[in-house]
């Protein structure tokens, strides 16, 4: 009789909640601050699409205000190769600047621009030097923003392409 009645009763339902994964950090500076906090070596590395970086390098101030606008990438082997356009202001007046890149590996270390061209507009060839050397540097550029925004305790110290994606190597201070 006992027993039945203890059948008969009721218990509330416990709803169990699935365990979800970590949200991912949308950009590019919010995933390497993450891996930096995940990591106990001196040293570490972070692996990107190449949309990723150019979604990151698209926020990046240039020489003379200059803002990369829209890139396609390629990527064979080693190599990545950029084809878009910058826009920068002659005045108050938004010009655009079409370039290519192919970016390689640099056998020091780091990469290297392999090969270039930027089609400068009649207003923008007075700046000519200004914005090729910011879009020639655009590795050092990318380097130097980052770190400006990453954990002060670390600094990016080069990039390289492995498996058709960028690594980003960096290390303790």
């Amino acid at each position: 009789e006992e027993a039945s009645r203890r059948l008969g009763q009721q218990h509330p339902t416990q709803t169990v909640e699935p365990e979800r994964a970590p949200a991912q950090p949308a950009n590019l500076i919010d995933r390497v601050n993450q891996r930096l906090a995940e990591s106990t070596q001196p040293t570490t590395s972070f692996e990107a699409s190449p949309q990723t970086v150019i979604d990151y390098l698209k926020t990046v101030k240039l020489a003379r205000g200059a803002q990369i606008k829209e890139v396609r990438t390629q990527t064979t082997g080693d190599q990545i190769s950029l084809d878009g356009n910058v826009t920068a202001k002659v005045g108050f007046i938004p010009v655009n600047i079409p370039f290519k890149i192919r970016l390689e590996n640099d056998p020091n270390g780091g990469l290297r621009v392999a090969e270039h061209s930027i089609n400068l507009p009649g207003p923008v060839e007075f700046f000519r030097g200004e914005i090729e050397k910011s879009i020639i540097g655009l590795n050092q550029s990318l380097l130097d923003k980052v770190n400006e925004r990453i954990n002060p305790a670390w600094k990016a110290m080069d990039m390289q392409i492995e498996n058709g994606n960028l690594t980003l190597n960096l290390s303790k201070k």
